[in-house]
């Protein structure tokens, strides 16, 4: 039996990144000063950003919107970690 395991990434995140010019999660983190860690569970859609601050800050230094960093990726981050409305 074969089993595979798909797992969901935020693309538009790492698109962004680079449009933007930065090497890497790290290299944004270093100078976005969010916390790596956080940002790597983003990536990952382990979660989505909640706190205002933070998404003007990534939105700004990305050049993009909210619903393309965040808003599109919300249901599948609340129904793969449970939530519900």
């Amino acid at each position: 039996m074969i089993r595979a395991e798909i797992r969901f990434k935020n693309s538009e995140f790492i698109v962004a990144l680079k449009r933007n010019g930065y090497r890497s999660v790290a290299d944004f983190s270093r100078r976005s000063e969010i916390s790596y860690h956080l940002l790597i569970e983003y990536a990952n859609l382990n979660m989505v950003f909640t706190d205002d601050k933070i998404k003007q800050k990534m939105i700004e230094m990305l050049d993009s919107d909210e619903w393309t960093l965040f808003e599109q990726y919300r249901e599948v981050v609340e129904r793969e970690n449970g939530v519900t409305k």
